[in-house]
C-alpha cells in the first residue's frame, strides 16, 4: 500500500513535470508514519495460538482495493487541488504532502483489523498518537511550519478526502480477506 503513495507521486510528476512532494514534506511524512508505527506495538490485537501462514499472494490481492482506493482518492484530491483551488506548485507541494500523512494515519485503522476496522477497539496509545498527529499536521500545514502554509478550508478538505477515500477502502478489504480466507 505504500506503492499507492507511489503512484500518487508519479502521476503528480507526470501531470506537473515537477516533484510534487518537497523534501521536507517526504521527512515530515516518514517522520509521522514511524511515530505511527512505533504506536502499533501497543496496539489490541488478537493473537493466534499458533504460527501464521504467509500467503503473500493473497495478501497482496487483499491489499489491491485499499490501494486502489487510495490512489484514486489522491488522484482526486490532486486535481481537485489544482484545478479547483488554483495551487501553485509550493501550495501543491504542501497540499499533497498532508494528503499523504493524513492518509497514512488513518490506513493504520484499516489495515490493523482482518475484519471491518471497528471489530476491535484499538489500543489507547494509537488512538492518542494519531489523534496528535492529526492536530500537529494540520498545525504545521496551516501555520507553514516547514511547508508552506496552506488555507484552513484546503487542510480540512484533504483531511476529509484522507478520512473518506480510506474508509471505504475498509469495505472491499473485507470481504476480499473474507473470500480469500485471510
Amino acid at each position: 500500500m505504500e506503492g499507492a503513495a507511489f503512484i500518487i507521486l508519479v502521476f503528480g510528476f507526470l501531470l506537473f513535470h515537477n516533484i510534487i512532494i518537497s523534501t521536507m514534506g517526504m521527512v515530515l511524512l516518514i517522520f509521522v508514519n514511524d511515530f505511527l508505527t512505533m504506536s502499533i506495538s501497543t496496539d489490541n490485537v488478537k493473537y493466534t495460538g499458533n504460527p501464521n501462514k504467509w500467503n503473500i499472494k493473497n495478501l497482496t490481492l487483499a491489499s489491491l482495493p485499499i490501494s486502489f482506493f487510495l490512489i484514486a482518492g489522491g488522484i482526486f484530491s490532486i486535481i481537485i487541488g489544482y484545478r479547483y483551488f488554483n495551487l501553485d506548485l509550493n501550495k501543491l507541494q504542501s497540499f499533497v504532502t498532508l494528503l499523504l500523512v493524513f492518509t497514512s494515519i488513518f490506513k493504520i485503522f484499516v489495515v490493523r483489523e482482518r475484519k471491518y476496522f471497528w471489530s476491535s477497539k484499538p489500543g489507547i496509545l494509537l488512538i492518542v498518537i494519531s489523534i496528535l498527529a492529526v492536530i500537529g499536521i494540520f498545525l504545521i500545514g496551516n501555520f507553514g511550519i516547514i511547508i508552506s502554509s496552506l488555507n484552513i478550508k484546503y487542510i480540512g478538505f484533504v483531511l476529509a478526502m484522507s478520512l473518506i477515500f480510506t474508509l471505504i477502502s475498509d469495505f472491499p478489504k473485507y470481504l476480499i480477506f473474507k473470500k480469500l480466507g485471510i
